[in-house]
């Protein structure tokens, strides 16, 4: 397959939707992380507030907002960047 960098790659895995997991190369994994989390961030608003009944969307919205800390510093999703 040729493809004319590493936006195309993305584009094509993301495509699979969860169907896909990047396990190499490391920087394309990070990436695919990078871009997924930055677009969980508009579905989701302040984890802190949750009151969601399903034991399971309570840790992913735990999990989203430790990877939006990680990238924008320990601020509310609410607020956004």
């Amino acid at each position: 397959m040729e493809v004319g960098g590493l936006s195309d790659v993305m584009s094509w895995v993301l495509g699979f939707g969860r169907q896909a997991e990047v396990l190499k190369p490391e920087h394309l994994r990070k990436a695919i992380l990078e871009e997924l989390t930055k677009t969980s961030v508009n579905y989701i608003t302040d984890t802190s507030k949750c009151t969601c009944m399903n034991p399971n969307d309570k840790v992913r919205h735990q999990i989203l907002q430790y990877f939006y800390d990680r990238m924008y510093g320990q601020q509310s999703l609410a607020k956004g960047p």
